[in-house]
């Protein structure tokens, strides 16, 4: 009885700790995975380790990791340029007219710098 109590404790405490590091760094099946195994070493471990680099889809919001040719939540192709719309600030793409969201026409000579470049 005395062993399931003490298992449980260090399941509930060393991934939850861990997903607390994890997630301050990006890597929250890291922080999980080590607290779970390692406890506090697991924890050190994670904590010094650098943060992943992610980037924001331009369509949907969704995470995107690097070296991904594609968003996984809704595929765009995100190793193209995308720009900001000077009237809505919706991502476009470059050369788009008109804006597909506002349907304001685009003058390209002023272009902004692109949203995001993956890759």
């Amino acid at each position: 009885m005395e062993n399931t109590i003490a298992v449980i404790i260090w399941v509930v405490f060393g991934t939850g700790i861990g997903n607390l590091i994890g997630r301050s760094k990006g890597r929250e099946e890291y922080g999980i995975g080590m607290g779970l195994l390692f406890g506090p070493l697991g924890w050190i471990f994670v904590a010094v380790m650098s943060p992943t680099e992610e980037y924001t889809c331009p369509h949907c919001g969704g995470i995107i990791v690097p070296g991904y040719p594609h968003c996984k939540n809704c595929g765009v192709n995100v190793k193209m340029k995308y720009y900001t719309c000077t009237k809505c600030d919706a991502s476009i793409l470059f050369q788009q007219n008109p804006c597909p969201n506002c349907k304001e026409e685009i003058s390209w000579d002023n272009i902004q710098p692109p949203v995001m470049v993956n890759g």
